[in-house]
């Protein structure tokens, strides 16, 4: 069975800012990333998406979590790494983010169109843009990448990968 987690674009009302944080544990230590949680068993990924903003920001309340992408992530090799990614996006209604310091070092928000693709997960490159391009009323996003043992991407779905996805396999 393909392991899931739960990802949250918190956003300010009205802004097309993305909230990120400097990760402190686990696997992705040292990368920007957003709230973010391994889907518990008996959880839905919204429940776990709550659990995750809940547990990893604190001083804010998020409003309704809308479904915006998943993704599954094959590695190649080592399938115990293979990962289905439910990413949400909220706005928060009142407060002001604070890290969870056990979670995060810190958090910031970033323009949407700079947040830091490079410093987050490797193949974030290859969905982040699309993500952020989704409007209010736009279909769920669906990908499905194979990570092949050494540092190349390989899409893999329904559509033809984008001129950029296409530069960007073969750039690494």
């Amino acid at each position: 069975m393909i392991r899931q987690a739960a990802i949250s674009l918190i956003t300010r009302p009205g802004r097309n800012y993305v909230l990120l944080g400097l990760n402190n544990q686990g696997r992705h230590k040292g990368r920007i990333i957003p709230p973010s949680e391994t889907v518990k068993p008996g959880e839905t990924p919204l429940q776990a998406a709550y659990r995750g903003i809940k547990e990893e920001v604190h001083g804010v309340s998020v409003g309704k979590l809308r479904p915006v992408g998943v993704f599954q992530i094959f590695f190649e090799g080592t399938p115990e790494h293979n990962i289905e990614l439910h990413v949400f996006r909220g706005t928060i209604i009142r407060g002001t983010p604070r890290a969870c310091r056990k979670e995060f070092s810190w958090l910031k928000f970033y323009r949407s169109e700079k947040a830091p693709v490079d410093k987050m997960w490797p193949d974030a490159r290859l969905w982040w843009p699309r993500l952020q391009a989704l409007g209010p009323t736009d279909a769920v996003l669906g990908l499905r990448l194979t990570l092949p043992a050494e540092p190349r991407f390989v899409v893999s779905r329904i559509n033809p990968p984008s001129s950029e996805e296409v530069a960007f396999a073969k750039a690494v």
